[in-house]
């Protein structure tokens, strides 16, 4: 399953001409697997990992905290891996 995951992000992210880290981590946070497409900076394998954990350990997409800071609930920053 993860693969197939990691293969329709990457497909995604190439239509969109988009350099990205991929992670895909278990429903308690843990890695699972993770892809860094060409060009992609280094930094971004921990962003990727800490985004993908907290929406898994909070149970919502990253995209809820993503709303929340720029609403500016900025507390959604402390959280563990944002």
């Amino acid at each position: 399953m993860a693969k197939k995951l990691v293969a329709a992000a990457e497909g995604e992210a190439k239509k969109r001409g988009a350099t990205v880290v991929i992670a895909v981590v278990d429903d308690g946070g843990q890695l699972i697997l993770l892809e860094r497409l060409d060009d992609t900076q280094v930094a971004s394998v921990e962003v990727a990992i800490g985004k993908a954990r907290t929406a898994a350990i909070f149970r919502r997409p990253s995209k809820v905290f993503e709303d929340q800071v720029k609403n500016g609930r900025v507390a959604a920053l402390a959280l563990p891996g944002a």
